[in-house]
């Protein structure tokens, strides 16, 4: 079965379309997204976890690596991203922004792995963020940035 990225017929609504077009440079994969940086400051349900989840399945193809995505307690990111049901497709959104035909599921330590790279995606909180000591990352989505502990990027950044 040939599956493209973002999966599910997923596309990006038009006011997230200008940070889409920043993350990818406005091109289909392959793409250099060395360096970037954004930060987006949305109402709820804007869809911000929604671009972080889509973007960073499609940059794990393109580049693997480690990728991370951060809420401020370990608890929060398994609710609202690990375990969280899209309500209008009555799937989990993990699922949706990685398919089973490209990815493979850890439930116990909340990571997708790339099948064709070993490229890695995983939730983890900013509460425990120095349990990830050592490891290089090239992509953190940190979520719910406001309530997170600040020592966290500081610690994490390169």
């Amino acid at each position: 079965m040939d599956i493209t990225l973002p999966a599910n017929g997923w596309k990006p609504r038009d006011y997230q379309q200008p940070l889409w077009n920043y993350l990818t440079g406005g091109k289909d994969m392959p793409w250099d997204t060395s360096d970037k940086h954004a930060e987006v400051v949305a109402h709820r349900r804007w869809g911000k976890d929604e671009i972080c989840l889509n973007f960073a399945a499609c940059d794990m193809v393109a580049n693997p690596a480690s990728y991370w995505h951060m809420l401020p307690l370990q608890v929060q990111v398994r609710r609202a991203i690990w375990l969280a049901v899209n309500p209008h497709s009555g799937r989990r959104r993990i699922k949706e922004a990685f398919p089973e035909e490209i990815f493979t599921y850890n439930e116990s330590d909340m990571m997708v792995k790339c099948k064709a790279n070993d490229a890695t995606w995983q939730c983890i909180g900013s509460d425990n963020y120095d349990a990830a000591v050592g490891s290089s990352t090239r992509g953190i989505a940190y979520s719910e940035w406001a309530l997170a502990n600040p020592t966290a990027r500081g610690y994490l950044r390169p």
